[in-house]
């Protein structure tokens, strides 16, 4: 009776052990993509991917933190407009971001895994006409964040600041890309704008030169 009360224990624990390792695994593959967001640190990279780029197919994206963590990937999407999609490193989708086809000047709006919205930025059509480069952050309410400024000259910067003027977020891109490019993101204040759509606004300028670049070669 020993030994029998013994194997059925062990078989109990045995499938406790299971269906702890099974609840784990649930939990790290279903983490709330929101918490995602919150992972990923205050300083990360989004990488251009090379062979896409090398053979003119859709943009693909790295999100690398200083020691290289994989955080995930950005993906070129097919649709009537420019757009992400955006996943974690274990390939679950976490976010999405579109073009708006029908905004006087262009507007990028940015949502989570479930497509509610993140935010929007909206290209000052007046200023860019007058080539100087601004924009407006509205969050997912469409309450006015603050605005950003580009500024391209042979490298680039989207400088992210609130309404007062203090600075959100910057994002770089360095002097000599090596073939593809590799954006800088640096948060300087956790919580005002989702880190998600941070990451995409590099993918989008990506996207954008590169576009410019097809077309300049076929002429």
């Amino acid at each position: 009776m020993a030994s029998i009360d013994t194997a059925q224990s062990s078989g109990k624990n045995d499938t406790r052990d299971s269906n702890w390792a099974k609840t784990a695994a649930a939990d790290t593959y279903s983490k709330p993509a929101a918490q995602v967001a919150q992972d990923l640190p205050d300083h990360f990279q989004v990488k251009e991917e090379y062979l896409p780029s090398l053979f003119g197919l859709p943009e693909r994206f790295d999100i690398e933190g200083d020691d290289s963590k994989d955080y995930g990937k950005i993906k070129s999407a097919y649709s009537f407009t420019p757009s992400f999609t955006m996943e974690d490193a274990q390939g679950l989708e976490t976010g999405s971001a579109k073009e708006d086809a029908w905004s006087w000047g262009v507007r990028d709006d940015y949502f989570d895994e479930q497509h509610n919205p993140l935010g929007s930025v909206q290209e000052d059509a007046i200023s860019s006409l007058m080539g100087l480069g601004k924009y407006t952050v509205t969050d997912a309410n469409g309450a006015r964040i603050g605005e950003s400024d580009k500024e391209q000259a042979l490298s680039t910067d989207f400088t992210i600041k609130d309404n007062s003027g203090e600075l959100i977020a910057r994002l770089h891109r360095g002097l000599f890309p090596l073939l593809v490019d590799a954006w800088s993101v640096d948060v300087y204040k956790p919580g005002v704008i989702d880190k998600r759509e941070l990451a995409m606004i590099a993918a989008f300028k990506t996207q954008a030169d590169n576009k410019v670049a097809r077309q300049s070669a076929k002429k």
